[in-house]
C-alpha cells in the first residue's frame, strides 16, 4: 500500500528527519514528525508525504518520507523584535531543517533532502524506485510494531487505484512471461524478474521521465 500510494501521488523526493540527541522514544518521534508534516503543509500548498519510521543502531529514531519535489524557494514569515511580521525567502532544501529544529530544538537534528547512498540517487529518477526505497524502511520497522498499531503514515491524497488479481493455472513460465510482458509507448521497464520458486513473474513499468532518451 505504501509503494502504491507513493506512485499514485507522484512523490519524487526523499526527506530524512534525524535527531542529534539519542532520542529513543518512538511515540515522540512520530509526534514530532506529525508536527513537521503539518507545518510543511502550512508553508507549501499541496505538500504531501508517505513516511516510515526506523531506529538507528544507537537507538535513536529517524523518519524517511517520500514527498513532492520542494520548490526552489519558500516564503517564510518571521516576527521581528518590534512585533511586526516580515516575509523571507528561504531555499527549499533549507526549509525542512528550519521547521524540524523549531520542533526538536536548535541544532538538535537535521532534515536531509535526497537521501544517502546509491539507492537514494536511483530513487530520485523513478517513482517506482522511490516507493521501493521508502517501503524498505517500513518493512524493517514492520516486525517491531504490534498488530493494529501504526506502521507508517501518509497524507490525504490521490486515491490508490484498485488492484486486479487474476490467477492462472496450468501455464508454463514461458507462456506466462509472454502474456504478461507489455510496455506501452512512452513507458520504460523499471524492474522485471522471475520468482524464486520459478512459478511467478514480476514486471514493473512507469512513464519515461521528461527529457529521457528513447
Amino acid at each position: 500500500m505504501c509503494r502504491r500510494f507513493i506512485k499514485a501521488n507522484g512523490f519524487s523526493e526523499l526527506a530524512t528527519l534525524t535527531y542529534r540527541e539519542n532520542q529513543t522514544d518512538e511515540r515522540r518521534a512520530k509526534e514530532d514528525a506529525r508536527r513537521w508534516f503539518r507545518r510543511m503543509g502550512d508553508l507549501i500548498p499541496g505538500f504531501g508525504y508517505c513516511a516510515g519510521y526506523e531506529p538507528q543502531k544507537r537507538g535513536a529514531w529517524h523518519v524517511h518520507a517520500a514527498i513532492h519535489r520542494l520548490p526552489d524557494h519558500v516564503d517564510v514569515k518571521k516576527r521581528m523584535p518590534n512585533g511586526e511580521w516580515k516575509t523571507f525567502k528561504v531555499k527549499g532544501w533549507q526549509v525542512g531543517t528550519m521547521v524540524w529544529r523549531a520542533i526538536v530544538g536548535k541544532d538538535n537534528g537535521m532534515c536531509f533532502i535526497g537521501g544517502k547512498g546509491p539507492g537514494a540517487k536511483k530513487a530520485r529518477n523513478s517513482l517506482a524506485k522511490m516507493a521501493a526505497y521508502v517501503a524498505k524502511y517500513i518493512t524493517k520497522h514492520y516486525e517491531m510494531v504490534p498488530e493494529g498499531k501504526q506502521r507508517y503514515s501518509h497524507s490525504q491524497g490521490v486515491a490508490v487505484p484498485v488492484s486486479v488479481v487474476e490467477r492462472l493455472v496450468r501455464m508454463s513460465l514461458r507462456d506466462l512471461i509472454t502474456m504478461c510482458f507489455w510496455c506501452e509507448d512512452g513507458e520504460r521497464v523499471v524492474d522485471h524478474r522471475i520468482g524464486r520458486f520459478k512459478d511467478s513473474y514480476y514486471l514493473c513499468t512507469e512513464a519515461e521521465p521528461p527529457g529521457a532518451a528513447c
